[in-house]
């Protein structure tokens, strides 16, 4: 058992450097897709690459530490490890390391060249809107559902089912406030091709939050219905089914919010320069 720890550190660190060298690699397809456009200029494309870059790094990176700290804790109390702990800790990783990504960007407004203007002048154009309020109403009901399991567990001596349910709606708080970030920060005056930019990478970012965030409140219902003690062996065969159920939704959501083309976008291109990362597929 002393050796455990050892080898979980050594395949972290194998686990990091094919993450990052992994994440490098945004092809032209990529590129296009986030664009929306089958033709991109160089400058912007270089913008595009980069965030797309940096997105899956740091999504990967949090993604690889979660799901160590899972592990650590599943072998540390209950000297196992247990599948839904490491998935409810990757998925908080893969959330952190996005949010990450996002105040990185959010602290550095683009120019034309995707550089960082040393002069700011504000700009008065209204913004157009982004749309994802089904995803994120979806995820704000499960949620609401968990504290209420929680708070109900809690009144019945169940601590854990409220401290789960708490941990879940601290991580979604998280993505709600980078949400209005995404949204409401400031913009200096831009050219038309920085501000398509910029709008498209806004549109991408929050599309990609609100699928993170309604993973971790399905995940949060799953952690909640688990720890919820039954006494019927049918009651408790019903609860494994929905918690495996809902544990994989969540890995469906997850993957869902991905900075990477899907498979259907990957086999129809020309469908996909149609709405684009950026569209209204969060609705």
């Amino acid at each position: 058992m002393r050796l455990v720890p050892l080898l979980l550190l050594a395949g972290l660190v194998v686990l990091l450097v094919a993450a990052l060298n992994t994440s490098r690699r945004v092809s032209a397809g990529d590129v296009r897709w986030i664009a929306g456009a089958a033709d991109v200029p160089p400058a912007q494309a270089d913008v595009y690459r980069r965030y797309l870059a940096r997105h899956r790094q740091h999504r990967m990176v949090g993604g690889v530490l979660g799901t160590a700290l899972g592990v650590l804790l599943g072998l540390r109390w209950n000297a196992t490890i247990p599948l839904d702990l490491v998935l409810f800790c990757g998925v908080a990783g893969v959330l952190v390391g996005s949010l990450s990504a996002e105040t990185y960007r959010l602290s550095r407004p683009l120019a034309a060249d995707g550089v960082a203007p040393s002069l700011r002048t504000a700009s008065l154009t209204p913004r157009r809107p982004i749309e994802h309020g089904r995803v994120l109403v979806t995820a704000r009901a499960l949620l609401s559902g968990a504290l209420l399991g929680g708070l109900a567990g809690a009144l019945a001596g169940q601590t854990a089912t409220l401290l789960v349910a708490l941990t879940g709606a601290g991580i979604a708080a998280v993505a709600e406030w980078t949400q209005s970030a995404i949204r409401s920060r400031r913009r200096p005056v831009l050219s038309p091709d920085a501000a398509a930019v910029d709008h498209r990478i806004r549109s991408f970012a929050a599309r990609s939050l609100a699928w993170l965030e309604v993973g971790v409140a399905t995940l949060t219902v799953s952690q909640v219905l688990a720890s919820v003690p039954v006494s019927s062996p049918q009651l408790a065969a019903a609860q494994t089914f929905c918690s495996l159920t809902l544990l994989v939704a969540a890995f469906v959501l997850v993957h869902r919010a991905s900075p990477q083309r899907p498979w259907s976008v990957i086999l129809r291109p020309t469908r996909a320069l149609t709405s684009g990362a950026g569209g209204g597929s969060a609705r």
